[in-house]
């Protein structure tokens, strides 16, 4: 009956609850009616309407109506699915030259919209869409279709010649909703499009969102990196060990490479504490919410305690290969132990 009110879309102009609101009330009494109740009836069997999911208030009481709508036509509640679009991070560096990307821009459809010191905010002319690049190598697209990004990451791989970052992405979803203040509730961002300005809110999510992209990227690294430094203790408890010098300076080399990456992250958080001060105190409170959401804090302190192991490993393996050196001088250029 009006199970299509769960698929419009949302626009600022048309008061999408006061509908539904009214949509409730009908079938509610179309309800009552068929099954031979009053409203003063003091028998009710109304049933308990479906669990909450965090998705905002239109977004719950449209899924009312579908509930009632199924109840009063006896026909298989179907399952509900919130109105959200896709925001998707990707790291592709550890740092972007914005300067020399927002003059080079000539990506078909995309334009600058505004440009700061540590940020770029660009937009599609034809299909819409929000995105924003950081200064710390992440880039957020917000209800932007595959293809449109796919464009825009190829311009920017393209600025970024000498970059062997590891590349990840980390996606939400999101919706709009004037009865909702902004918030992450659950999976779901519900932005606010007037309180505060939804352009604000979406710059504070993304840098957020964009964060945890960057740690999954070092986490990337440095899985890796255990990877190769696993087989060091088994190789040290056998006698013909003999080490190699080169190896060991690469793992050295690579170990660096990613505790400066976590120190270039200082401005993030990624050395406990965020350098990061926010004008508006509600939009620090939504990048803490993002993170909350990705386990940020407690993948920082995984990471450090991973490379504190990973420092002493190799600590033993440099110490092992000065003693064979050692011995090696001893005996006359015979490896001894």
């Amino acid at each position: 009956m009006l199970r299509h009110l769960s698929k419009l879309h949302y626009k600022p102009s048309f008061s999408n609850k006061r509908i539904a609101i009214s949509a409730f009330a009908i079938l509610q009494h179309g309800r009552f009616v068929s099954s031979g109740m009053t409203a003063n009836s003091q028998q009710s069997n109304f049933r308990q309407i479906g669990t909450e999911k965090d998705a905002g208030a239109l977004q719950d009481l449209l899924r009312r109506v579908m509930e009632i709508d199924a109840d009063i036509t006896q026909t298989p509640i179907a399952d509900f699915k919130p109105n959200t679009q896709t925001c998707t991070a990707y790291c592709l560096a550890d740092e972007f030259e914005l300067e020399s990307i927002s003059t080079k821009l000539f990506v078909e459809d995309y334009f600058v919209q505004s440009n700061y010191e540590d940020m770029l905010h660009i937009s599609n002319a034809q299909s819409g869409g929000d995105v924003y690049l950081f200064s710390n190598g992440t880039v957020v697209f917000w209800g932007c279709d595959k293809k449109k990004q796919a464009g825009l990451l190829h311009f920017i791989r393209q600025q970024q010649p000498m970059s062997n970052t590891i590349e990840s992405k980390q996606v939400v979803e999101y919706t709009i909703d004037e009865d909702e203040v902004t918030d992450m509730k659950g999976d779901i961002m519900i932005l606010n499009p007037y309180i505060p300005s939804i352009d604000l809110s979406k710059i504070a999510f993304s840098y957020g969102l964009g964060r945890a992209a960057k740690l999954a990227s070092i986490e990337q690294s440095l899985s890796s990196y255990l990877t190769e430094i696993t087989s060091i203790p088994a190789a040290l408890c056998h006698v013909e060990y003999s080490g190699d010098q080169l190896c060991n300076r690469m793992l050295v080399g690579k170990l660096l490479s990613i505790q400066q990456r976590m120190a270039k992250g200082s401005q993030d958080g990624f050395l406990s504490t965020s350098d990061l001060r926010w004008a508006k105190p509600e939009l620090g409170g939504y990048v803490d919410k993002i993170s909350t959401r990705f386990d940020v804090s407690t993948r920082i302190e995984i990471i450090h305690k991973q490379l504190g192991k990973s420092e002493y490993r190799l600590d033993l393996m440099a110490f092992h290969l000065m003693y064979l050196v050692w011995c090696s001088f001893r005996k006359g250029g015979y490896w001894c132990c």
